[in-house]
């Protein structure tokens, strides 16, 4: 069965040896961003093996990675993913940070987002462009992959429609840039209590000539980035493909993402996760529901050219993130010491911080990603994911010290998502 919400190593539900995991692992990023000494001492086993970061890098691309997630929801994925041992949770978390910065610049994409490729699909200067931006314009349109509907526990379900997969239409590089457009999408639907993702990967082709093509997606589906892979199902899926390419795969995947896909062979399957009423009839549910694609307003982006506003609101991240980073501490050291009169508020106050934090990052959203096929259908708002927008001019004259009464937003975790591969 699909992970549930409520097992244990998840928020809310840690052992106290998954607590000690948690907080060994924090103490890596406090010490490896720490520019003065502290008292924090990191677990004995941490060397020199990793590599070095300067002073506070880590702690700034570890603020921006997280976007609106719990942190220590994201600390939790890596954990979970390598059974705990805090050095390769580390690791992992490093690299996939370093991959959303140096290989994928994910900000910059999504910065970008649709609107920019309908402008390069429209050039006529630049052939080469021109057909960046078609191409990653006919997955969208297509509806190469959707989300759509909600499982038994509420978890969003991601529909990947991989007959539609078409190898060579499009070149490598914009077909990631799309996988990873849409993942980072989906992100930003996610509502508690869960706090995992799936890893889309657009890659079980059609006909086993083309596996050899598989083999580096699959590669890389073992060590995912973000550590956000979540239940998958192939739907009606081939003989085949079940009983002979499938078993090929599976031994270049981790056994735990190994362990997460499901094969299903119609709705009754598919029932057994998701309410029929929420699925939908391309797939033998009940749900009318079919994609249509709106292309974007040349103006949905606008909020974007107020760099004021984005700095302003960058820069109380900062500081929201240095007050996390010294209540992280704190609530170590308590606990550490087994000092029950300081435990609890200790972590009272760290949560207020995360809040503030998710808080924070909703106002920013504007000033930094481009509205998406997501935002013209309001499908955040059918999840719910309302949050405040004050006024450019209201939060550029608000003091530093009140901006944070001043922007209370309802704050979003990540939750797990099944992809429907059909």
């Amino acid at each position: 069965m699909a992970t549930n919400e409520k097992s244990s190593g998840f928020v809310g539900h840690l052992s106290q040896d998954q607590e000690v995991k948690l907080q060994q692992l924090w103490m890596i990023i406090l010490k490896a961003g720490d520019t003065q000494e502290s008292s924090i001492v990191s677990p004995a086993n941490v060397t020199d093996s990793q590599d070095p970061m300067a002073p506070g890098q880590l702690r700034m691309d570890f603020l921006n990675s997280i976007r609106h997630d719990n942190p220590d929801a994201f600390l939790l994925r890596f954990l979970r993913a390598r059974n705990w041992d805090v050095i390769k949770a580390f690791t992992m978390m490093v690299n996939a940070i370093e991959w959303r910065i140096k290989e994928m610049n994910v900000d910059q994409l999504m910065a970008e987002g649709e609107l920019r490729a309908l402008k390069l699909s429209q050039s006529t200067s630049n052939t080469s462009e021109q057909k960046t931006g078609r191409d990653f314009l006919a997955q969208v349109k297509m509806g190469k992959s959707f989300v759509h509907g909600v499982d038994t526990v509420g978890r969003p379900i991601c529909v990947v429609r991989v007959r539609l997969h078409r190898p060579g239409e499009q070149s490598e590089e914009t077909m990631e840039r799309y996988i990873v457009h849409f993942i980072e999408s989906v992100r930003l639907m996610l509502v508690p209590p869960a706090e995992t993702a799936v890893r889309v990967k657009l890659r079980f082709m059609h006909h086993s000539r083309e596996v050899l093509s598989t083999r580096t997606p699959g590669d890389r589906a073992s060590d995912s980035p973000d550590g956000l892979t979540g239940s998958c199902f192939r739907y009606d899926g081939v003989f085949a493909f079940e009983h002979g390419i499938w078993r090929l795969i599976k031994g270049w995947l981790d056994p735990a993402i190994a362990s997460k896909i499901y094969f299903t062979n119609n709705a009754a399957d598919l029932e057994k996760f998701i309410p029929r009423e929420q699925i939908v009839q391309e797939l033998g549910g009940d749900d009318d529901w079919a994609y249509n694609y709106f292309e974007p307003s040349l103006d949905e982006n606008d909020k974007m050219k107020d760099t004021a506003t984005r700095d302003i609101l960058l820069a109380e991240r900062q500081r929201l993130g240095d007050d996390l980073f010294l209540a992280t501490s704190a609530w170590i050291e308590a606990t550490t010491a087994k000092d029950e009169a300081e435990i609890t508020p200790c972590k009272d106050q760290r949560d207020a911080f995360i809040e503030r934090l998710q808080s924070n990052y909703w106002q920013l959203d504007p000033y930094l990603r481009a509205r998406t096929i997501l935002d013209r259908t309001e499908a955040f708002k059918d999840l719910h994911c309302h949050h405040s927008e004050e006024s450019p001019t209201k939060i550029r004259g608000a003091q530093t010290e009140e901006m944070a009464k001043i922007v209370e937003v309802e704050h979003l975790e990540t939750m797990e998502t099944y992809a429907v591969k059909t």
